[in-house]
Parts: structure tokens; sequence; C-alpha cells
């Protein structure tokens, strides 16, 4: 307990006020961002062109089978293959997933009914490190500028 405010008066020493700015910048900008990206909802644009031409079709699942051949792995992929009709031209689609695949199935094309897509966005993995990254960088930067570092 005697020791106590000689470690808070040595933590005084090494958290002078710039490095106290550099923190607070980091965790502003980490505040910001989860502000930010948490209303943000990605738009598809291909599938909302798609719909806008009228370019959506139901398929209908003709055969399925997963990777898995006990019958007890959870990383088993599961395939489909659906049929579904344009113009009377009858299309197949092929599905892949690691869940269950539906005994019906929306499709949007854009020109092309044989390049059907399901309209589901692939996830940006460059995005959370940039993210986490960059909250960091300012932080590091501010504390540079200030010549902490």
């Amino acid at each position: 307990m005697e020791k106590l405010p000689e470690l808070i008066a040595g933590l005084w020493e090494i958290l002078d006020i710039r490095v106290l700015c550099g923190l607070a910048v980091a965790i502003l900008f980490f505040v910001l961002e989860i502000k930010i990206f948490r209303s943000y909802k990605r738009k598809n644009r291909r599938r909302e062109r798609a719909a806008s031409l009228g370019h959506v079709v139901q398929a209908m699942r003709v055969k399925t089978w997963d990777d898995d051949t006990t019958g007890y792995s959870v990383d088993s992929w599961f395939h489909a293959r659906y049929v579904y009709e344009v113009d009377g031209r009858k299309y197949t689609c092929r599905y892949m997933r690691k869940v269950t695949p539906p005994v019906m199935l929306t499709l949007y094309y854009l020109n092309n009914p044989k390049k059907a897509f399901t309209g589901e966005e692939k996830e940006s993995r460059f995005l959370p490190v940039v993210c986490l990254v960059l909250p960091i960088l300012l932080g590091a930067l501010v504390l540079q500028l200030l010549g902490v570092v």
C-alpha cells in the first residue's frame, strides 16, 4: 500500500499528455468505425438491377448430395443441382454451401439466363483488417507527430 502513490506517479511519467492524445485518437476512431459500420448495409447492385429488369426465377432442386461419407462431419459441403425455366428453355444451376440446400431457390440473371446467381453477398475479408489496423495507425501517427516516438 505504501508503494501505490509511487506507482501512480511512475505511471503518470510514462503516460504524458502526448501519449494520452494518441490513445484518445485511436479509441475515438475505433468508436467511429463501430458506429459507421453498424449502420452501413452494403447494397447488392447486381441483384437490384436483375430484379428491376424482371430477371428473377425460382429454381427447383432435383438432386442433392454432400461430401461427407460418414454422416458425422460438420465441415461437409452440401451440393445440389437446380433446374429453372426461362422463356420455355430449361437451365441448370449448381449450389455448394455449408448448409443444407433449400428445395426452392431464387435466382437472378442480368443478360444471360445461363449465368444465374443467387444474389448472396460475399463477405469482404479485407475490410475487417483495415477497420482494425486503421485506428492503431492513426494513433501511432499522432504519437509520431507529437514527438513521442
